[in-house]
């Protein structure tokens, strides 16, 4: 990935994380494509692409693979697909980002391979899409005209796009995206999931709990802190001084966080860490859309 992402490394900061947890997670390459004599074809318009691939040529099929793939992955659409993310509905099953990849790609999958030719099209090297902004991120910072969207296709009419009511497109959901690549998948493990739901839930064990907790205080400090850097920089502004209140609100701020350090003093975990964490753990649940996950879509 190092080489890969380096045209739009400085533009996608902040998508990096992810992007290199996905590549970790098989990466956006399918590994059918790998070692074979396929030549990449040259196009600016990768939805032209699509009818070959479904007619059987594997350079237009592998080219949409491998293109869209890496556009999705940069752009935080596409990522390593945690189990707690399951659990939760936000995603309709688990799978490896280049199985996911694999499965858009099939010449089957007319969706699939539009979804990818949209992706490619939409990639700017340049600047953020939409789709990666987070909740905390979209109240603070709205996308603007700076930014743009990887559209979502219809699924009854892959080459049309879902619109909102203002006619504009609607931003490429993981949810949405995870349920082209595989529509009987997931809604096999959706039949699954809510017969099982029926069953009485076993209580949340501790370990759980602790794997739960500790995963919501780092999205939140971490939460906080970019809300604190963007109050101080609007203090610049004079007509909205004091950005932290009068002096009894800050007191009270310095008063929680000196709380939460002596907490964290006393809780430090032994160094070198012997704690074991599982990887599984959610890192941005709100990076997945829950309406998708109730399957408001087209």
């Amino acid at each position: 990935m190092t080489l890969i992402d380096l045209p739009w490394r400085y533009a996608k900061v902040a998508n990096r994380q992810q992007a290199t947890r996905a590549w970790g997670n098989g990466g956006p390459i399918p590994h059918e494509a790998i070692g074979l004599n396929w030549e990449p074809v040259a196009t600016d318009d990768f939805t032209t692409l699509v009818p070959k691939a479904m007619a059987g040529d594997d350079h237009a099929r592998f080219t949409l693979q491998v293109a869209g793939g890496i556009a999705l992955v940069a752009d935080k659409v596409l990522m390593s697909n945690t189990g707690s993310a399951f659990d939760s509905g936000q995603a309709p099953f688990r799978s490896n980002v280049n199985d996911v990849v694999a499965e858009l790609g099939r010449a089957s999958n007319e969706a699939g391979l539009w979804q990818l030719a949209r992706a490619a099209n939409a990639f700017r090297a340049d600047r953020r899409a939409s789709n990666s902004f987070t909740r905390q991120e979209v109240l603070r910072t709205p996308p603007g005209p700076d930014n743009y969207t990887v559209p979502q296709v219809k699924r009854s009419r892959p080459s049309e796009l879902v619109l909102d009511n203002a006619q504009q497109p609607v931003a490429l959901t993981p949810f949405e995206l995870l349920y082209t690549s595989n529509p009987q998948r997931a809604e096999d493990e959706k039949a699954k999931k809510d017969k099982t739901t029926k069953q009485p839930k076993p209580a949340e064990t501790t370990a759980a709990k602790v794997r739960r907790l500790r995963a919501s205080l780092a999205q939140q400090v971490r939460g906080s802190q970019e809300d604190l850097r963007a109050l101080i920089a609007l203090g610049a502004d004079p007509t909205v001084q004091p950005v932290l209140g009068d002096h009894e609100l800050w007191q009270g701020l310095m008063s929680a966080v000196q709380e939460i350090m002596g907490q964290l003093y006393v809780a430090q975990p032994p160094a070198p860490s012997l704690i074991d964490f599982d990887e599984d753990e959610p890192e941005e649940l709100d990076d997945f859309d829950e309406d998708a996950a109730e399957g408001n879509v087209e």
